[in-house]
């Protein structure tokens, strides 16, 4: 699967979605795009952009990852990865938006 990791959430991240083809946006090319433009650009490339708030959703064909958690930390994502792991082995093409909460959140 083709993933995408927002500006907002931490890179290092992309290491923990092993047989994924995971990518930031500076990898792309694509810091600083704002919303529309990133749509654009994202939506035949990738299968899902990982984002920790849902400013992105209205009026969007994007898929997206969604991790609900106190802070944007790698450390309180760590807890999450099994849990998107598992939702996008079973995510279907009719699946628009995952979200992955920590119990605190």
């Amino acid at each position: 699967m083709r993933l995408l990791i927002d500006e907002c959430l931490p890179v290092n991240l992309k290491k923990h979605f092993v047989g994924h083809d995971c990518r930031t946006l500076k990898e792309m090319g694509w810091l600083g795009k704002q919303n529309g433009e990133l749509l654009s650009l994202a939506e035949n490339q990738i299968d899902f952009l990982f984002r920790i708030d849902q400013a992105i959703l209205h009026g969007s064909g994007l898929r997206l990852l969604l991790f609900e958690a106190p802070t944007n930390s790698l450390e309180d994502l760590l807890p999450l990865i099994p849990k998107a792991l598992e939702k996008l082995s079973s995510a279907t093409t009719s699946t628009k938006v995952l979200r992955v909460a920590s119990q605190s959140s």
